[in-house]
C-alpha cells in the first residue's frame, strides 16, 4: 500500500484552522474585507485537509481482488467506504459556507456575527463526522500494516492447522520475522518474506491457521489465510503435524487438506512437519517429512526444490488476468 498521511481529528482541524485565521487582523476600516479573508483562510485550511483525506486513500474499486477481501475482512469496506462519504459530505457542506458568509457581509450584517456563524456552523460539522475521522485513521493503520504484494513475482502461500510450524518454517527460509510461540493462533494476520530461489526472488506468505470447515463458517482471521489462497497463491505449502503435539488430530488435518484440494486449483506440496519428533510417523506417501534442524538428507532443500518446480514462469501474476478461483462454500 501507498503511504497514507494520519487522518486529522476533528478537533485538532478546528483548533489548527482557527489559529491560522487569528493572524489575520480585522481593521475597523476593512471589517467586511477582513473578516471575508479571515473565513476564507479557516474554510480553506479545512477544505484542503478533508480533500487529502479522501484522495489519499485508493479506490477500493480498483483495488486486487486480495486487498479488496482482506480489507473488508479487516475493517468492512462498505464502512470505509461510507466514512469517507461522510467527510466528503462535510468537505461539500464547508464549502458552500463561503459564499453564504459572502452574501451576508454583503448585505451588511455584523462582521463579526457572520464570523461566529460560519465557525460554529464549521464546528458543528466537523463534529458530526469525528467519529469517521478516528475511524479512517484506524483504516488507515491496518491497511498500511497489510503486506506489500509484487504481483509481478511468484506468491508461496504457507498454510494449515494452528500451531503446525508455518511461521517456523517462514522463518527459516525467508527474512520474514512472524511472532512465533508454542500455543495455537500465534499468527493472527498474514505476513510476508522474500527468498531467492532458483534465480527468483520468491514471496512467501505465512497465514492464520486454518480448521476443517466450510469457509462461511470460518472466522475473520481464518478467512485471510482462504483469501490468500483464493486469489494470489502460485503454489501452497500446506503443513501437517503427524505427532499430533499441535494439539489437534490428524484426521481433522487430512480432512483440511482435502478441503484445500477440492477448493483451490493451486499446485499444493504437503509437508509432514517434526520429524525429528519421537512420536513422529510419516502418514501420507506424497508428502515431504521435515525436522526443525537441516537434516543430511538435506530435508529443506527438497522443499525448495519441489516449490522451484512448480513455480510459473516468470511474468505478471496470472491473478492480473482475473479471479477463477472458486466462491465461498
Amino acid at each position: 500500500m501507498d503511504h497514507i498521511p494520519t487522518v486529522p481529528r476533528a478537533d485538532e482541524l478546528l483548533d489548527r484552522a482557527f489559529r491560522k485565521a487569528s493572524r489575520i487582523e480585522v481593521r475597523r476600516s476593512s471589517a467586511r474585507k477582513d473578516t471575508q479573508r479571515k473565513i476564507d483562510s479557516t474554510i480553506t485550511y479545512v477544505e484542503v485537509r478533508l480533500d487529502r483525506v479522501v484522495r489519499s486513500f485508493p479506490s477500493f474499486e480498483h483495488l486486487h481482488s486480495f486487498y479488496l477481501e482482506l480489507f473488508d475482512l479487516m475493517f468492512g469496506v462498505d464502512r470505509a467506504r461510507h466514512s469517507l462519504g461522510a467527510v466528503q459530505w462535510a468537505h461539500g457542506a464547508i464549502h458552500r459556507l463561503r459564499p453564504v458568509a459572502s452574501k451576508r457581509l454583503s448585505a451588511g450584517d455584523d462582521p463579526d456575527r457572520v464570523r461566529r456563524m460560519v465557525y460554529g456552523r464549521m464546528a458543528s460539522i466537523l463534529h458530526d463526522i469525528a467519529d469517521d475521522l478516528l475511524d479512517l485513521d484506524r483504516i488507515r493503520r491496518m491497511m498500511l500494516a497489510a503486506p506489500e504484494l509484487d504481483f509481478d513475482r511468484p506468491i508461496v502461500v504457507i498454510c494449515g492447522y494452528p500451531n503446525v510450524g508455518k511461521s517456523t518454517l517462514v522463518r527459516r527460509i525467508t527474512t520474514a520475522e512472524p511472532k512465533v510461540a508454542q500455543y495455537p493462533f500465534t499468527t493472527k494476520e498474514v505476513h510476508l518474506g522474500h527468498m531467492e530461489l532458483a534465480g527468483r526472488r520468491v514471496q512467501v506468505m505465512d497465514t492464520p491457521g486454518l480448521f476443517d470447515r466450510p469457509v462461511e463458517e470460518m472466522n475473520p482471521i481464518e478467512r485471510q489465510g482462504i483469501a490468500a489462497l483464493r486469489h494470489i497463491a502460485d503454489v501452497a505449502v500446506v503443513i501437517m503435524d503427524p505427532t499430533e503435539t499441535c494439539g489437534y488430530r490428524w484426521e481433522s488435518q487430512v480432512r483440511l487438506l482435502d478441503l484445500l484440494r477440492g477448493w483451490f486449483d493451486v499446485p499444493l506440496i504437503v509437508v509432514e512437519n517434526k520429524a525429528d519428533s519421537e512420536l513422529f510417523v510419516r502418514r501420507l506417501d506424497d508428502s515431504i517429512p521435515l525436522s526443525a534442524l537441516d537434516s543430511p538428507g538435506g530435508e529443506l532443500e527438497g522443499l525448495l526444490s519441489r516449490i522451484a518446480e512448480l513455480l510459473p514462469p516468470a511474468g505478471p501474476h496470472p491473478s492480473l488476468a482475473g479471479d477463477p478461483a472458486p466462491s465461498d462454500r
